[in-house]
């Protein structure tokens, strides 16, 4: 037993603990190439996101270089948004989130408003208070900046934040429309199915020929503050046309939902403001595809509000 104890222990500060692999070269003009060729609609008024990166979990440092350069290229040379891309926290009060029409948690992970558990643990009592009560004031703040009017875009680990033991914060994971519980389809897997569950939506809609397409990522599964009647479907993953072959995917079939319900592409409304989540990330790769930037450009013109679209659930087909 006490053996198993401290195995439990040292996984929780792994898992908690900021760190990555070396990372790999990131072809930047490639990126740049796969850049739409125009929007997908024309912008109300002049839109600024905020590109936030910061990482108390795992590190996603190809994916988040990535997104960098493909939303800030499409801005650039689409003329759709102004791209801030900042780590500052000062852009969380209240009166500085007005500046922004939509915030993008680049594969942020952990206590991403803080600090990692191991690191706290080990600061003085009055420092460890002031970094927690910093982060709840920003994840508040940013709930009721949504609420108002605001909007959210999470990439890929962008819903690893505020789930796990001792940084759980349910309200801002519900807000977010779904929290990372696991990745059975880990990035060594074969290529997964997605299923297109909405085809008329302007989101998906003419970007692959087919309703399913194949796709090379790791694949993010959502736990309980994931619930299809909160959020509309775009894609999900179709089980029976993706197989788990990884041994570390394995090793996390038992943690697979029960209800069959994967999804990996949502928008959702809250308050007055608007929510997009894509699992699609991870690394590089799919930021080399037209078609995937083309859908995270429609989910952040959804975002900003200049694309409008239903967000109104459908039932898992």
């Amino acid at each position: 037993m006490k053996n198993i104890l401290k195995l439990l222990s040292i996984l929780t500060v792994v898992l908690t603990m900021p760190f990555s692999f070396g990372a790999r070269k990131i072809d930047e003009q490639k990126i740049r190439n796969a850049c739409p060729a125009q929007a997908a609609a024309p912008i109300q008024k002049q839109r600024t996101i905020l590109i936030y990166s910061t990482t108390k979990g795992w590190n996603h440092v190809e994916g988040i270089a990535s997104a960098k350069i493909a939303f800030k290229n499409m801005g650039d040379k689409l003329g759709i948004w102004k791209t801030v891309i900042s780590d500052d926290l000062n852009n969380f009060t209240k009166e500085n989130l007005k500046k922004f029409d939509c915030v993008v948690l680049n594969n942020t992970t952990g206590m991403c408003f803080g600090e990692s558990p191991e690191i706290l643990k080990k600061l003085p009592k009055a420092e460890q208070e002031k970094i927690v009560k910093r982060s709840d004031e920003i994840c508040q703040n940013l709930i009721e900046y949504v609420r108002k009017g605001g909007s959210i875009l999470a990439v890929h680990a962008g819903v690893d934040c505020y789930n796990r033991e001792g940084f759980i914060k349910l309200e801002f994971t519900d807000m977010l429309g779904g929290e990372f519980f696991s990745h059975p389809w880990c990035i060594g897997n074969v290529p997964t199915t997605f299923e297109i569950d909405d085809t008329q939506s302007p989101i998906t809609k003419g970007i692959w020929a087919e309703n399913n397409f194949k796709i090379h990522d790791e694949i993010y599964m959502l736990g309980n503050s994931y619930n299809r009647n909160t959020c509309r479907v775009l894609m999900r993953i179709n089980p029976k046309k993706s197989p788990i072959t990884t041994k570390q995917g394995e090793r996390m079939q038992h943690l697979i939902r029960q209800d069959g319900d994967y999804a990996t592409v949502y928008i959702k409304s809250f308050g007055k403001g608007r929510v997009a989540y894509s699992t699609v990330g991870h690394q590089e790769d799919n930021y080399y595809d037209t078609k995937h930037q083309e859908l995270y450009m429609r989910l952040l013109q959804f975002c900003c509000g200049d694309l409008q679209a239903d967000t109104t659930p459908i039932k898992l087909k």
